[in-house]
């Protein structure tokens, strides 16, 4: 006859958080702290899809800076990958977007810039997680929405340096 194992009930904390299980309401609270959270209708009220615009620097051909395999550049194409929502490791696995900030800190310097793209991306909150230290979105799907040309954001960069 087998030994039954004895059930452990004290709960293990290892930091692991999961953002699919944190309710929506906290999760927009989550985005709005960096974010404008968009997606609300005439009343002002949110719909049930809230999303956030947010941007990513690409290189010259349109792949990714960390994974060159990926190559983005179609406006309107969605853009899925495999997702880590745990929110306590700030590098992980899936697709990313930051504040314009964050992302020009991330990319580098503005000489790098010049030769890079600045993606605008729209990311549903329901397939994304924020890092709240940092404000990084990781998420499973992203949209392309704009591609934004080196002199519409050169003037920002220089405010930033």
């Amino acid at each position: 006859m087998k030994e039954k194992i004895p059930i452990i009930e004290d709960e293990i904390d290892d930091g692991f958080v999961n953002g699919l299980y944190i309710p929506i309401d906290e999760r927009i609270k989550q985005f709005s702290e960096h974010y404008d959270v968009l997606g609300g209708d005439d009343s002002g009220d949110l719909t049930d899809d809230p999303f956030i615009e947010c941007y990513k620097f690409v290189n010259a051909d349109y792949r990714s800076v960390v994974h060159p395999s990926f190559k983005y550049g179609t406006i309107g194409t969605i853009y899925e990958n495999p997702c880590d929502f745990n929110q306590s490791i700030e590098y992980s696995f899936g697709l990313s977007g930051w504040t314009f900030k964050k992302a020009h800190e991330f990319y580098g310097s503005s000489t790098n810039l010049r030769n890079a793209k600045l993606l605008k991306m729209k990311i549903y909150i329901k397939d994304a997680v924020i890092i709240p230290s940092s404000g990084k979105i990781r998420c499973r799907k992203q949209q392309l929405i704009e591609v934004i040309p080196f002199d519409m954001y050169r003037d920002q960069i220089v405010t930033m340096e």
